[in-house]
């Protein structure tokens, strides 16, 4: 087959199949329901006139710690559903490299669900308290999704280059180790960690919850907006590293 029939369809096009495929099965319950339980407990307590601060912290630090398992769950099934159409997909008239950076743009999108999710329902818990635009909540939402990119590049590689099963156990132990080293100052050494440390300013609170006192460096934007900037150039590293095991796969 000549490079150019490899070619035949666009990045567009199989980016668009990767989403279609993520709607059914396991991904979209996982996707669905996983920033709802950790949001309930926060919505129905604001709703009954709870503090707002307090659970809005604990809500993010909830969904921070878990994100490198939830993500490494997410992108082990992501990736591990194509395993019966694996020849078919490395044989099919495409760049192997498109299929890596199809999978990794469909995982932006596909993560981005969850933290809308969450998103609403903090914006649910905001109403419930008086506070009709949570802005500090919607914002710390948002950053870490930008900040788990990095993580899914990761999770992305390991589950070409291993299995499943490693994907997760890596997942499991890089959320212990996260929620120990956001709040540290060398939290830039632990990716596991950044999307907790790119939420701290916003929810106002160190990783284990607590609120932070008045004038803490943890308040801070700046290391905030640098976890977000490393997950990005760890994301394009991860993929780059993806693009070159899939080439070495054999058909």
């Amino acid at each position: 087959m000549s490079i150019a029939a490899r070619n035949t369809a666009g990045l567009g096009t199989i980016i668009g199949t990767e989403l279609y495929r993520a709607r059914r099965g396991s991904l979209v319950w996982l996707m669905s329901l996983t920033p709802l339980v950790i949001a309930l407990p926060m919505v129905v307590s604001t709703a009954l006139g709870a503090d707002w601060p307090e659970y809005r912290g604990m809500t993010l630090t909830g969904w921070g710690s878990l994100l490198p398992a939830f993500i490494a769950l997410l992108v082990g099934i992501a990736v591990t559903q194509d395993r019966e159409a694996w020849l078919f997909l490395l044989a099919a008239p495409v760049a192997r490299n498109g299929l890596v950076l199809a999978k990794m743009a469909s995982l932006a999108v596909i993560t981005a669900v969850p933290s809308l999710i969450l998103g609403l329902a903090l914006w649910i818990g905001g109403i419930n308290s008086g506070v009709p635009v949570p802005a500090d909540a919607l914002a710390g939402a948002a950053a870490m999704w930008v900040a788990l990119l990095g993580i899914a590049g990761l999770m992305l590689l390991l589950t070409l280059a291993a299995a499943m099963a490693t994907t997760i156990a890596v997942g499991v132990v890089g959320a212990l180790a996260g929620m120990l080293t956001a709040d540290k100052a060398f939290w830039f050494l632990n990716p596991f960690g950044w999307p907790l440390r790119a939420m701290l300013p916003f929810g106002q609170v160190r990783a284990n919850g607590v609120a932070l006192p008045p004038g803490s460096p943890l308040a801070d934007l700046g290391p905030a907006f640098a976890a977000m900037l490393l997950s990005v150039v760890l994301a394009a590293a991860a993929t780059a590293l993806s693009c070159m095991v899939l080439r070495r796969k054999e058909i």
